[in-house]
């Protein structure tokens, strides 16, 4: 198998059958091709089961958006090379051949894509029907060729997308392995790819129109508030491959480049590149997202994004000093009421030792008297003493009177023994 087409498809039943015949009556027949429904509504799976060949792999699924049908076809995939188209644009007759032939006889290159013709509704070449919207897009379209050069690229590629669609993608396999898949980008992730592959691998531009654009109401960048979105994602995808530029390249190039491209916005970009949260900043490709949603809506009424966050950011600021002021209002609260607790705890305290202090007085009181009554005491045994000591020494005399007296003297001597 060498080649795999991959052929995204969503409510395209008008065109679904053109879009798969234009590769089944290529000149090179050697392919298979993926079809991956993704969640139509309309009779594009009828229109799809109604083509039987054996090449034709047919797979459904919700929908989850192109570029993860064309990422899931990419991984069903058996072929050496990987070719897309979406479900309602068509296939020159030789465009797989073409292709192929270039990437085999030259090995350095690994992207190749055409020139695009648009066509209408009928599939009638815009070229033959102008109106003002067909008119800017030739013009547009001849201006971003100019900036095409095989030799440099890249980075002119941040300039224009000149791929035009998805459709116009003829890569090696092993560029997919090596890069990865398509990101989640509703309009813009055939730019974010080219941007991707033309900073690693060499690209060719075949100078036929070997694909055909086909331009109608049902584009997806045709959606109501679809511009604003393409804008957005524009400015999203130039910051994301901006923070991959390669070293040798000068800014001033890039500065030079992207003033070409027109959906860029300098405010924009400046606060998409300030964001340091890789995570949220892969967020704001959901247009679901709240915060892709305020953004989209800040741009659709002409407000600052940056005048807009600046004051974001100090209402925030506001309201964390608030948060801290409560947080120690709450604290000083809570000291308060554990303060009360200890003032009633320690109130309670005096109380019990205003008694103790009561009752040690009484005490002290009782010892006081007691004290002054055994001063009493003392006094009068003092006294009791002086008189007892005075009543001694005249006992003491009468006794020595006594016994010097010569008729007691006697009277011992007689006895023998001490009488008195």
């Amino acid at each position: 198998m060498k080649i795999s087409v991959i052929i995204p498809a969503y409510n395209h039943e008008k065109y679904i059958t053109e879009a798969i015949n234009s590769v089944l009556n290529q000149s090179y027949q050697d392919f298979e091709i993926i079809i991956i429904n993704d969640g139509s509504t309309d009779s594009t799976e009828q229109r799809i089961l109604s083509v039987h060949d054996q090449r034709v792999q047919y797979v459904s699924q919700e929908n989850s958006g192109a570029h993860s049908a064309i990422n899931r076809g990419i991984s069903l995939a058996q072929g050496e090379y990987i070719s897309i188209l979406n479900s309602d644009d068509v296939y020159g007759p030789k465009r797989l051949e073409t292709c192929l032939d270039y990437l085999e006889s030259n090995a350095r290159y690994s992207v190749v894509m055409s020139m695009v013709e648009g066509i209408d509704q009928s599939g009638t070449p815009v070229k033959e029907s102008i109106t003002p919207k067909v008119k800017a897009w030739l013009d547009w379209y001849r201006s971003a060729l100019l900036f095409f050069n095989e030799d440099k690229f890249y980075p002119n590629a941040f300039a224009k997308n000149i791929m035009i669609t998805t459709s116009n993608l003829f890569v090696r396999r092993k560029c997919f392995q090596e890069c990865g898949g398509f990101k989640g980008l509703r309009y813009a992730h055939d730019w974010d790819m080219l941007l991707r592959f033309s900073r690693r691998y060499q690209i060719h531009l075949i100078k036929e129109d070997l694909l055909k654009y086909r331009m109608h109401p049902e584009n997806t960048v045709h959606e109501r508030e679809g511009g604003l979105k393409v804008q957005f994602e524009v400015n999203w995808l130039i910051v994301d491959n901006l923070k991959e530029l390669n070293a040798n390249v000068p800014f001033s190039e890039i500065l030079e480049l992207l003033k070409n491209n027109h959906d860029l916005s300098l405010e924009t970009m400046l606060f998409l590149s300030l964001m340091k949260d890789q995570p949220a900043f892969y967020d704001l490709i959901d247009f679901n997202h709240p915060q892709t949603i305020q953004l989209l809506q800040l741009l659709q009424s002409g407000v600052s994004i940056t005048t807009f966050f600046a004051l974001q950011a100090q209402v925030q600021d506001l309201q964390a000093q608030v948060q801290d002021l409560q947080t120690h209002v709450q604290d000083l609260l809570t000291g308060k009421a554990w303060l009360s607790s200890q003032c009633e705890a320690w109130q309670k305290v005096v109380a019990e030792r205003e008694q103790s202090i009561a009752a040690l007085q009484a005490q002290v009181q009782g010892l006081l008297t007691g004290n002054a009554w055994l001063e009493s005491q003392r006094a009068a045994w003092e006294a009791a003493a002086v008189l007892n000591d005075g009543n001694a020494r005249q006992l003491a005399e009468r006794l020595e009177k006594i016994q010097s007296h010569r008729g007691v003297r006697l009277l011992n001597r007689l006895s023998g023994r001490k009488l008195f």
